[in-house]
């Protein structure tokens, strides 16, 4: 076994045998399992230009000099896909003019979702499971670690459409004012659950259990989650925020809110 192990150390130092770089760990936090790539050996170990010639060292320094080799661009300066601009459902008659302006809006929509994620949808057809995104900022919130107050629920015959999905408002006046910055109302992540985020994945949020930060509504998926996130909400947004552009683009998740059933919205 020995006279094994020195053969294998033999070769790797002669370059024929490349050393494991990395060993994958599994944890479990509440409930998310995640798997971790968790380096071997740090890039100290091993000296810049390693494995190229000092002509080769020579000659990129001249090009990195002489404006030839360009860096990639942060990935923290990468602009996320705009949103489209909400749909209003209206009763009366659209005339013609109002027609050509909402088939235009309509392809923009379009053009926008193939960018863009997919809003979270529960069983009700409705964002935010019909509840009225607009009444949040209206509400005085909680501190940490105490239930919130309820929002209003939505009627389903003041709605309107925005990232591909149907939102109801409880008046025609908060209606308004979602259409006037519909983005501005709209959960952060498309309605998912921001700890599920943080964790890299889509599971849905539960729209009794929220929070405004920085003037932006965030959404959990049950109290026990709601604890890891309020233990460090400055790190689960920050988490969260580095892994959305990638989750962003996937589909959104078809999962039910464990132990919920909304009353909204209201149908009359």
């Amino acid at each position: 076994m020995a006279e094994k192990r020195q053969s294998r150390s033999r070769a790797i130092l002669a370059g024929s045998v490349a050393p494991s770089s990395a060993w994958a760990a599994k944890t479990t936090l509440g409930p998310f399992q995640l798997s971790v790539a968790v380096p071997f050996a740090s890039s100290a170990a091993r000296p810049a230009g390693a494995g190229r010639s000092e002509p080769d060292v020579r000659s990129r320094r001249r090009e990195t000099e002489s404006g030839d080799v360009t860096s990639a661009p942060a990935i923290a300066n990468r602009t996320l896909p705009a949103r489209a601009a909400p749909v209003v459902a209206r009763q009366e008659p659209v005339p013609m003019f109002r027609t050509t302006a909402l088939a235009l809006a309509l392809v923009a929509g379009f053009a926008t979702a193939a960018l863009a994620g997919e809003q979270f949808v529960d069983e009700t057809g409705f964002a935010v499971s019909g509840f009225d995104v607009v009444s949040y900022f209206d509400l005085a919130q909680s501190g940490i670690g105490q239930p919130q107050q309820s929002p209003l629920p939505g009627d389903a015959s003041i709605t309107a459409e925005y990232n591909g999905a149907v939102f109801a408002f409880s008046s025609e006046a908060n209606l308004e004012r979602f259409l006037a910055a519909p983005a501005s109302f709209a959960p952060q992540y498309d309605g998912h659950c921001a700890y599920g985020v943080a964790q890299g994945g889509k599971v849905p949020g539960n729209p009794t259990l929220w929070r405004i930060v920085d003037g932006k509504l965030y959404l959990n998926i049950t109290r026990n989650v709601v604890g890891f996130w309020e233990a460090d909400i400055p790190g689960s947004l920050s988490s969260a925020e580095s892994n959305w552009s990638a989750l962003e683009p996937q589909a959104a998740s078809d999962r039910a809110i464990p132990d919920f059933s909304s009353p909204a919205p209201i149908q009359n």
